[in-house]
């Protein structure tokens, strides 16, 4: 679910090249793996080289994945994909 949102959000919504993402926030309290994180995977499937990390925060967490990219671009990053992604069966 993740992958297939944010591969589309990122080439056709906002016309950016994975290379230029410098961080990848994957919001979500049902990842597919504890350890490794799923934000990695997703992230070497949309061909980024950048860090990756799970965010678990349950329904806050693509609000508080706004607020870490936030703190992220004010250490000098330019590009972060924050990814929100539930499924809760």
């Amino acid at each position: 679910m993740a992958l297939c949102v944010s591969g589309g959000a990122l080439c056709r919504a906002a016309g950016v090249d994975p290379s230029e993402i410098d961080q990848v926030i994957l919001a979500t309290t049902s990842p597919d793996h504890i350890c490794p994180g799923t934000a990695p995977a997703v992230a070497r499937e949309l061909g980024i080289l950048a860090g990756a990390f799970d965010l678990q925060a349950a329904c806050s967490g693509w609000v508080y994945g706004l607020i870490v990219a936030n703190g992220l671009l004010m250490q000098g990053m330019d590009k972060i994909l924050v990814i929100g992604a539930e499924s809760l069966d």
